[in-house]
């Protein structure tokens, strides 16, 4: 199979990355039989070679390629120079997965992107069974009338960890953290861990994330130099919950 990962979201690439690894190591043996090539100065005979490889001991066999479709780019000839390995996917070994990981697209390209390779399209033309194309752009912050993408994607991640948490808690680590899943995915574990048993609270939000941790310096900050005595010792208070 030839699976390409592509989009502005690098956490949930690599997560979905690792969930492809987890699915085909039926033995865990998978680590030894692993190949990482970069795209520079690869050629299709060499890919070829690597991607038909048998696995060694082992039910599977992953190749992965790193940046070749964003590296070649739109230009004409492109599917042709490539025609050995778009006649090679569809004879590729059962046992093999080939990975194609392409970056986020830089600001300044005004290419067409992954999604109009011509590569890409001969590939999908000639294999449409045996290749699958994952597209992951950033989740949006905002949403109307509900929550937004970042939200639901913290629900499902704490759904999926057997993590207990608040609503109002999702709410207060988006507004704190942003649409970086990274970071959210960390301070989850890390707020669970503190919360144990019962479920995390956003007043758990408020006293571990470093994002209010931040916030609550700022306002002690303003309130010591305008002379608000009273709400500075608030917060110097709050700092040392």
């Amino acid at each position: 199979m030839l699976h390409v990962i592509y989009g502005d979201d690098e956490f949930r690439a690599s997560e979905a990355l690792r969930a492809l690894k987890a699915a085909i190591d039926t033995d865990g043996s998978l680590a030894t039989n692993t190949t990482v090539l970069a795209a520079r100065g690869l050629t299709p005979q060499t890919l070829i070679q690597n991607a038909a490889a048998i696995p060694f001991l082992s039910p599977a066999r992953l190749v992965i390629v790193e940046g070749l479709l964003t590296s070649l780019g739109g230009r004409r000839g492109v599917a042709e120079a490539w025609q050995q390995l778009i006649d090679f996917v569809p004879v590729m070994p059962d046992s093999n997965h080939l990975v194609l990981l392409e970056p986020p697209k830089k600001r300044d390209d005004r290419g067409r992107g992954v999604g109009g390779s011509p590569l890409l399209a001969a590939l999908r033309e000639a294999a449409p069974d045996r290749v699958t194309v994952t597209e992951l752009n950033e989740l949006k912050t905002w949403a109307r009338g509900g929550p937004s993408e970042v939200a639901r994607w913290l629900q499902d991640r704490a759904v999926q960890r057997g993590i207990s948490i608040d609503p109002r808690a999702i709410e207060a680590l988006c507004d704190l953290v942003g649409a970086n899943l990274r970071a959210l995915a960390s301070e989850l574990d890390k707020l669970a861990m503190y919360a144990g048993a019962r479920a995390i609270t956003a007043d758990d939000v408020r006293l571990l994330t470093p994002q209010a941790r931040e916030e609550r310096i700022f306002d002690l900050v303003d309130a010591g130099v305008e002379g608000r005595a009273a709400d500075a010792l608030r917060q110097i208070g709050r700092a040392h919950v």
